[in-house]
């Protein structure tokens, strides 16, 4: 890039520069003021600065310097640095210095107004040998802000981060590693230890931190208010604490390892207004603001002409669904290690955000409380509302919640409808064929509706559909029976258009039992309202 080769040419010239200065030649910098000019307006950021860069006879170049900021702030250095080997030896000390004064040194990060952000820092460098340089030191980082749409809808402010650590630098295999050390945010710290390793073409990182047992309300608050939003009014008891392991490679990224224990010993006492499930226990009005910014709402819940109850629901659709979006939706409590394990590593393989690890209750949670912007204000949210979810709701409920809700085309939403639209049946009497059509156009119900209005199938969505069908059967949610029948309805696949009645029919087979069955399989051949 432009970036990088202008990076480089500065790195030529300041070598070439360096080779014509004899050793003990030295460059000094006195009384110096740094600036931030923004316009017209120029604002001192390090005042009283002085600078030396000396060449010694073994290569290394001295850097040793000082200055003031306002407010106390003050910046000293002494550092060997030896470019050829990439490693150096010596002190910084930075002590309530802007961070507008590092930011062209940082990575970058949108930050949001840096001249009213300190930081506090101390590194000592030893080189023990050219191959390995020895590192301790600390840093704080106080009100920090960032703006980005990636992030929140308006800045976030607040932010107190600190780390410490020792460790080791191995600049020939471009290693660091972490003997000990510490990662704060606000008063929630954890304890870090592992390697990293980032080269032009690999990189590799194995960590392992651990969250003492720390008060909850802490814990959760240490998190900005700005990316809080509501949940940020939630109050708990007790403590947090936990492991969390990671380990990849990208030269064999399917061996990647995350492993996450929580131990999680909260109690809520206070939940904000958004966070209030009463609401879905009988009539409510379910809204949904459309990509294109029209409102859709709907009059659903317990004892209204849109919500069906999840018995008279066809098993062989709530078995569907489960398979595709999330098969262990009754064993975890509302986030799958598994689907994030998998989505990572299919992320990392194609370098971009390719996959989700959704779970159903984090699904219900973007549906019912949340906006639709993609942020990572949102998906803290997401996760503190699943959490609460999944504390208060039966599974039960929450699945039949999620399957009333959720759409499954334009302005279709919750599964009585979605039963009418496509096929003029009540959701009771959905076959496995219909029911594996729904679970597979979830994702993107309204760039799959197209299939409906032509009333045919592509090849490839039917070999789809095949796939799921076979799938059922392995996994055991459809008996043989049911698999071979809906197996059968793909060859000759249609939809009931226009109000034309749907003919009866009986479906043979069954389904595994769901937990919220009162006895063992139900089969579906005789009744299905």
């Amino acid at each position: 890039s432009a970036a990088s080769s202008a990076k480089g040419a500065r790195s030529e010239s300041l070598q070439a520069l360096l080779a014509k200065l004899a050793p003990g030649a030295a460059i000094s910098l006195g009384r110096a003021t740094f600036e931030q000019v923004d316009g017209a307006t120029r604002t001192p950021v390090l005042k009283d600065v002085e600078c030396k860069i000396s060449l010694e006879p073994d290569d290394a170049i001295r850097i040793t310097g000082r200055g003031d900021a306002d407010g106390g702030g003050r910046l000293d250095g002494d550092i060997r640095v030896w470019p050829k080997d990439l490693r150096a030896d010596g002190k910084l000390t930075l002590s309530a210095l802007p961070l507008t004064l590092l930011v062209p040194l940082l990575p970058s990060v949108p930050w949001f107004e840096p001249q009213n952000s300190r930081i506090d820092a101390a590194l000592t460098i030893r080189a023990e040998s050219p191959a390995r340089v020895a590192l301790e030191g600390r840093a704080a980082l106080h009100n920090v802000g960032l703006s980005s749409e990636r992030i929140a809808v308006t800045p976030v402010r607040g932010i107190e981060i600190s780390i410490n650590g020792r460790g080791h630098w191995l600049p020939l295999a471009r290693r660091l590693e972490i003997d000990s050390g510490g990662f704060g945010l606000g008063k929630a710290i954890a304890v870090v230890k592992g390697a990293v390793e980032l080269d032009s073409d690999h990189y590799a990182f194995d960590i392992d931190a651990v969250l003492p047992q720390t008060q909850c309300t802490d814990a959760i608050r240490s998190i900005p208010k700005d990316l809080l939003g509501d949940m940020a009014l939630a109050e708990w008891q007790g403590t947090i604490g936990g492991r969390f392991r990671f380990q990849t490679d990208s030269r064999e990224l399917e061996k990647t390892v995350l492993e996450v224990d929580i131990k999680d010993r909260c109690d809520w006492l206070v939940v904000p207004v958004i966070a209030d499930l009463s609401r879905f226990s009988g009539p409510f009005t379910h809204s949904v603001t459309e990509p294109d910014g029209k409102v859709f709402e709907m009059e659903t819940g317990p004892g209204t002409s849109h919500w069906t109850p999840i018995e008279a629901m066809s098993p062989y659709f709530v078995q569907a669904v489960l398979v595709h979006e999330d098969p262990q939706f009754f064993s975890h409590h509302g986030f799958s290690l598994i689907n994030i394990r998998n989505a990572l590593v299919r992320d990392l393989k194609e370098r971009r955000y390719a996959v989700g690890a959704s779970t159903i209750t984090m699904q219900l949670v973007k549906n019912v409380f949340l906006h639709r912007e993609k942020t990572l204000a949102r998906k803290i949210q997401e996760v503190l509302l699943t959490w609460w979810t999944e504390r208060v709701m039966e599974k039960k409920d929450i699945i039949e919640l999620y399957f009333n809700v959720i759409e499954y085309g334009p302005g279709i939403y919750g599964i009585r409808a979605a039963a009418q639209h496509y096929w003029n049946r009540l959701p009771s009497e959905l076959s496995p064929a219909e029911a594996v059509f729904l679970s597979l156009i979830l994702p993107n119900p309204k760039r799959y509706h197209s299939y409906y209005e032509k009333n045919a199938l592509t090849s490839g969505w039917a070999s789809n559909m095949r796939s799921q069908m076979r799938r059922m059967g392995e996994r055991g949610a459809y008996d043989p029976k049911a698999t071979e029948y809906g197996l059968s309805e793909i060859d000759h696949f249609k939809f009931s258009k226009y109000g034309l009645g749907a003919a009866p029919r009986v479906i043979p087979g069954t389904t595994a039992p769901l937990p919220y069955m009162q006895v063992g399989p139900t089969d579906t051949g005789t009744d299905l309202d």
